[in-house]
């Protein structure tokens, strides 16, 4: 049995929304809303102070690369999901909510 999917639409579609900000400030809004409640928390400044641009999300404290990639004992923190690599725990818990809300956007596109 041979199957075609037509791809045409994609690339098009790809086209169409590659370089608007809007789409990449919606996406980089998105993932960064599914991730911050893994974000380390005591006082909020890792989590607030927080640059999103298009397709990009930059946690600005001195501080932060630091936290995010090292292995700290985050059970010591007064919130219990905050760890290391966040963004990446974020996206395995929320993925399927995150990514339908994305396509949603660019469908109506």
């Amino acid at each position: 049995m041979k199957i075609k999917v037509d791809t045409s639409g994609v690339s098009k579609k790809i086209e169409q929304i590659k370089g608007r900000t809007d789409v990449g400030n919606f996406v980089a809004t998105t993932v960064y809303n599914y991730y911050k409640e893994f974000v380390p928390r005591e006082e909020g400044d890792l989590e607030d102070n927080v640059d999103i641009r298009p397709y990009q999300i930059e946690h600005l404290q001195p501080y932060a690369h630091k936290m995010y990639t090292n292995d700290f004992d985050f059970r010591t923190y007064p919130h219990p999901n905050a760890c290391s690599h966040w963004a990446e725990r974020g996206y395995e818990v929320h993925k399927n909510p995150a990514n339908k809300r994305i396509e949603d956007f660019i469908r109506k596109l």
